[in-house]
């Protein structure tokens, strides 16, 4: 009788464990992902776009990186099968 009052207890305390959890967590993630994500893509999103070299100079620089990991691994590519 006591093991299984022992055990049932430790299964409430793990589903209201998992409940607070889960609450808890998905409360204070999504309100804090979500504020400081807002805040943040909005600050630089509006920044970058009110300011249009620096716009220009982001997309040119990314593009630049783009081919820079294009054409190396076009180059190890090529290494791996002896040159082709």
């Amino acid at each position: 009788m006591c093991e299984i009052i022992f055990f049932s207890l430790f299964g409430l305390r793990l589903i209201f464990l998992n409940f607070f959890l889960n609450f808890f967590l998905n409360f204070f993630l999504n309100f804090f992902l979500n504020f400081f994500l807002n805040f943040f893509l909005n600050f630089f999103l509006n920044f970058f776009l009110s300011n249009n070299r620096l716009w220009l100079f982001f997309c040119f620089c990314s593009f630049g990186i783009c081919l820079c990991f294009y054409f190396t691994s076009k180059e190890s590519y090529s290494k791996a099968n002896n040159g082709r």
